[in-house]
């Protein structure tokens, strides 16, 4: 390499090196979902090469910087899942924005490709625990009606009464 100003003039020497990256991780869009959803997001991958010779088959890493809390990145397969955690967002922040950053990784070469986006995690009150309650805590002995919270978060009143043998081997 050479500058010059017209008067003088300076050389140095340098290595530029221009690596093919043959695999190259695609966005998957910024992310929006409620404390409580259940997630499967498949990362999708896209690869080639216009140079001979290049392992389209070689070993690749995924991995994840600041998921939502509950969800997990398989490092082989690319997958995002699990169900987010209920106590992400809250009453006073009922809105959560996350940056998630994504990187893979070809294990042959060390080829990398990385990709962020945003998720936004919505409050869901419904998973909220209901506060200590005399009237709304299951009974302890007894027949009466049982108070129970379903996996949403709603209340469910459940009354089974009692059971009884009649002559048809079934109960009542």
């Amino acid at each position: 390499m050479t500058a010059s100003d017209g008067v003088q003039s300076a050389s140095t020497s340098a290595t530029w090196t221009v690596r093919n990256t043959d695999y190259i991780l695609l966005s998957p869009g910024d992310q929006s979902n409620n404390e409580g959803d259940d997630v499967s997001l498949d990362l999708q991958s896209l690869w080639g090469s216009a140079y001979a010779g290049i392992n389209t088959q070689a070993p690749l890493i995924f991995s994840a910087y600041n998921l939502p809390a509950g969800l997990t990145l398989d490092p082989t397969t690319g997958i995002i899942r699990g169900t987010i955690a209920s106590n992400i967002a809250t009453a006073e922040q009922p809105q959560l924005s996350l940056w998630i950053t994504i990187t893979l990784v070809n294990q042959s070469d060390g080829d990398t490709s990385t990709v962020s986006f945003h998720w936004l995690i919505h409050d869901n009150p419904n998973l909220d625990n209901p506060p200590p309650n005399p009237e709304n805590d299951p009974p302890t002995e007894g027949n009466g009606p049982a108070q129970l919270y379903n996996s949403e978060g709603d209340y469910v009143s459940v009354y089974l009464g009692p059971l009884t043998y009649d002559a048809g081997n079934a109960l009542n």
